[in-house]
């Protein structure tokens, strides 16, 4: 983010006006993360977006909880099925189940007794594999060129990808998906669910309707026998989803569903397409304010 960008939304955080457009707001909002880590290793290996240093997230958090009230995301979902009010809520999620967000945003989170929920890619868990991202992000392939084309032409499929873009890489602890038996011992809990990021991380709304329905139940019954608590929501992978993909979420069991786009959570959202905010490493918090209250800048042509 360009240093115009930031100093217009801190000059508008300081006057006010996310707030006052937060006060007049009937609607709640999402808050999707991926990885935190420690400082040090913030935004500079792997995917540089996802993985958010410690304190700036306990910063983020400090922040939620004073503005918000901060609800499990099954709540959110079942309010719109209900049709309760939305009004002040918020919600905290983490997508792919990163070891980073067990060792540092876990035990946060608790101690702020905040509740969250990770969706986790269930094939992940004990492979010592990095996510392909992170491994283009480490051996500098990662453009946003490639990006597209790993998630659209080759539908995410991490097969598929390494023969395209060959190359190893070792990573830390941190940026690799979390082992079952951590992932175990923290959740379920009072404060923390997870949740299905289907089996594998492909693109659901690029692959075929056999392919879409594996990933999705596939994962819900891994979760299952894994965590002894069926999953009922579901988070796309890269936010992608289309009509299929939602019906298809609907008909595998799960409650409702979660996307990736810019804006808040209205009663007229559908339970299937849930509005997150995703929030990329170094996300100032007078960024965060601005954008959980719809507002956006873009820099004149």
């Amino acid at each position: 983010m360009g240093h115009p960008a930031r100093l217009t939304y801190a000059a508008l955080h300081r006057v006010g006006l996310p707030q006052r457009r937060r006060d007049r707001s009937r609607d709640a909002v999402c808050f999707c993360y991926h990885n935190v880590v420690a400082d040090d290793v913030a935004g500079v290996i792997g995917d540089p977006s996802l993985h958010l240093g410690l304190t700036l997230f306990q910063k983020q958090m400090e922040w939620i909880r004073t503005t918000y009230t901060v609800v499990p995301v099954h709540e959110l979902v079942g309010r719109l099925h209900t049709g309760k009010t939305l009004k002040g809520l918020a919600s905290v999620t983490f997508d792919d189940g990163y070891h980073g967000v067990f060792h540092h945003a876990v035990p946060l989170l608790q101690r702020m007794e905040l509740p969250a929920t990770v969706f986790l890619v269930t094939d992940a868990p004990d492979t010592d594999r990095p996510f392909w991202w992170d491994r283009l992000g480490a051996t500098q392939q990662l453009s946003e060129k490639t990006l597209l084309r790993c998630r659209d032409t080759l539908h995410g499929d991490t097969t598929a990808i390494e023969h395209a873009f060959p190359g190893e890489v070792s990573l830390p602890e941190d940026l690799l998906p979390a082992r079952w038996k951590v992932i175990i011992g923290a959740a379920p809990s009072p404060l923390l669910d997870v949740g299905s990021h289907t089996a594998t991380h492909r693109n659901l709304a690029t692959i075929g309707e056999t392919d879409l329905a594996a990933e999705l139940s596939t994962s819900r019954t891994t979760l299952a026998e894994r965590c002894d608590s069926v999953p009922h929501l579901v988070s796309y992978p890269y936010g992608c989803t289309n009509t299929a993909v939602a019906r298809a979420a609907r008909e595998a069991g799960y409650v409702g569903a979660l996307a990736l786009s810019f804006g808040g959570i209205g009663a007229e959202c559908d339970p299937y397409q849930v509005t997150r905010i995703n929030v990329p490493s170094g996300l100032p918090v007078e960024t965060l304010s601005c954008w959980s209250a719809g507002i956006r800048w873009n820099p004149p042509r």
